[in-house]
């Protein structure tokens, strides 16, 4: 009999401390979760270029082709780690151009209608493709100034130009999405993450995911506030 295979996303703003969530849960061998960290090192060297750098110097040029390059990684880091019985914690997804990064660009005027009518189709068609199949999502909750902070103190070259405002308008983009649920119905778990060092409370996001296993559900199961 086939194991199922069991996805769930882990979704925050840019600095909320996904990658550092991540790495603690893959030191956690006792998680039993295969982790799929962002492949950022891809989006700056893709072909031999750096599109998240054109993206960020120049977003009314790359926007379109950057969140193109996006769905295609994404979709084969998920086509890739699709073994039998498995469970998955991918940072980001297949949802995240839409729902936020190019919302974000839509509602400054940067893509037009048009533009975001196709990234919709392209996104599906993929999806639909590759089976896209989600059971829940991790939304690390961190305002923006807190994800300022730690963006500086990590040091990418790529985001040493991006103001405050971008990343408010991405809070309110996610918090729309994961906290208030537009147009959402998979289970979410807020995992608040101002005050507590990232990774600190690991526990709580093994247990959401093995609450599901054990009872499939699209609703929210006892969000946990840390």
């Amino acid at each position: 009999m086939n194991k199922q295979i069991n996805n769930f996303l882990i979704e925050g703003n840019i600095g909320a401390g996904k990658s550092t969530l991540l790495e603690k849960l893959k030191e956690n061998q006792n998680a039993q979760i295969n982790v799929v960290p962002e492949p950022v090192h891809i989006y700056t060297n893709y072909n031999g270029h750096n599109y998240l750098q054109y993206f960020y110097d120049n977003p009314r040029k790359w926007t379109f082709a950057f969140q193109q390059i996006v769905l295609n990684v994404t979709a084969n880091q998920y086509r890739k780690n699709q073994n039998q019985g498995q469970i998955n914690l991918f940072e980001r997804s297949m949802y995240s151009p839409l729902q936020i990064f190019a919302q974000e660009q839509f509602e400054k005027g940067v893509l037009c209608e048009a533009e975001m009518e196709l990234l919709k189709k392209i996104t599906n068609d993929i999806c639909e493709w590759i089976n896209y199949d989600i059971k829940g999502i991790i939304y690390v909750r961190t305002s923006p100034e807190i994800s300022m902070e730690r963006m500086k103190a990590r040091s990418r070259v790529e985001e040493c130009t991006i103001p405050i405002e971008y990343l408010q308008d991405l809070h309110k983009l996610h918090e729309q999405w994961l906290f208030y649920k537009k147009d959402l119905s998979l289970p979410v778990l807020i995992y608040e993450n101002n005050k507590n060092a990232a990774g600190q409370n690991t526990e709580a996001i093994q247990e959401f995911v093995y609450q599901w296993m054990q009872n499939p559900t699209n609703q929210i199961l006892d969000p946990q506030f840390l």
